[in-house]
């Protein structure tokens, strides 16, 4: 599998981590959206691994030669991946 199925793989499941407008907006749907968020998420683990190792070798994966170029060409942040990789959640920041 070369670097760019991969980079489409992983374009495919960020897409998929998001929410649809009906999701959104219905919170009755939330429970739907955080069961296929996860899943998505666990999909696009080892995805995520392989582009990182990729990049970490020098090689490009999606015409991008680096995590950052990468990461920001997808709208999510190096810290993020970084936190689906480990499998560790982010932690909630609630303002009381």
């Amino acid at each position: 599998m070369n670097n760019d199925i991969l980079h489409q793989q992983a374009v495919k499941l960020l897409i998929a981590r998001q929410a649809t407008d009906t999701e959104a907006k219905a919170k009755i749907t939330a429970k739907d959206y955080n069961q296929r968020r996860r899943e998505a998420t666990a999909n696009l683990r080892p995805v995520l691994i392989r582009i990182w190792e990729a990049l970490g070798n020098g090689e490009s994966v999606g015409g991008y030669t680096s995590k950052e170029d990468w990461a920001s060409s997808q709208s999510i942040t190096i810290r993020q991946i970084q936190r689906i990789i480990a499998g560790t959640p982010q932690k909630r920041h609630d303002v009381a």
